[in-house]
């Protein structure tokens, strides 16, 4: 943890000091737990900021009260597809599996309208052009949200952004699933 004290930044006549965290990083659960119980150690701190927090951070299910955390998101980055068979070669995976993606693209990115048919495993991925009847349709900002993590192929269908039968989704799922939430630290 990487952090800061500030004193007279809160007002109370005893707790006067803000600690401002600006990295945290753990191996596992006990080590998190360990290093909020070294920050809630700080007596003389009423107020403690960490704004570069994940969106899937477990804070709120170790505290007592996770309503007093205040958290909020924000936008963090934008990403965008402009190669579908370089980025889904080019994405770690955590299952082997195969999805076929039809994708509709944008007028800035032609070349990647169309299916493309991926193979993937913990080992690698490889993805070609496909006449294949797709797994699934979607257009290519859905795509974006679906390749990082961010969103899974289920909650886009939901909302009518992506077009599947049910195995399918659960398919797309597996495949697309990451361990952590998309998160950019920096705010660059």
């Amino acid at each position: 943890m990487v952090y800061t004290l500030r004193g007279q930044k809160v007002e109370h006549p005893a707790r006067d000091q803000e600690l401002v965290i600006r990295d945290l990083a753990w191996l596992d659960a006990d080590a998190y737990r360990s290093l909020w119980s070294f920050v809630a150690s700080h007596d003389l701190v009423g107020s403690v900021r960490w704004s570069g927090a994940p969106v899937d951070d477990p804070a709120a299910e170790f505290l007592m009260e996770p309503r007093m955390l205040n958290a909020r998101s924000q936008e963090g980055i934008w990403s965008r597809i402009v190669d579908v068979p370089t980025a889904f070669a080019a994405r770690g995976y955590d299952v082997a599996g195969e999805v076929t993606v039809e994708v509709e693209a944008d007028a800035q990115t032609p070349w990647n309208d169309g299916a493309w048919h991926l193979e993937c495993s913990p080992e690698g991925a490889h993805a070609r052009s496909s006449r294949e009847t797709p797994d699934i349709r979607l257009n290519v900002k859905a795509l974006a949200s679906l390749w990082s993590g961010f969103r899974s192929a289920s909650e886009l269908a939901r909302w009518g952004l992506v077009e599947g039968d049910r195995q399918a989704l659960a398919r797309a799922d597996d495949v697309f699933r990451t361990r952590h939430a998309p998160h950019c630290p920096d705010h660059f």
